[in-house]
């Protein structure tokens, strides 16, 4: 069954978004530029999601091969 309004998501850029927001959050995680301020952490972690999405679609030519397994990754 087809749905023609299904929502298609490359797996090649959920994967950046994944791995840039791993990098975003240890970089806050090292700043003290997250804790000048209260702030949830659902806040900072949507702030940091929401920052890899933006980036992401920012360089749409740097991706992240879907292809590649862990080990590659790491």
């Amino acid at each position: 069954m087809v749905f023609p309004n299904a929502l298609f998501i490359d797996m090649s850029w959920l994967l950046t978004v994944f791995l840039l927001s791993l990098r975003l959050a240890a970089v806050f995680l090292m700043t003290p530029v997250m804790y000048a301020f209260s702030m949830p952490p659902t806040v900072r972690v949507f702030l940091v999601i929401g920052l890899s999405v933006v980036l992401t679609v920012g360089f749409p030519d740097v991706r992240v091969s879907a292809a590649l397994g862990v080990g590659e990754l790491i």
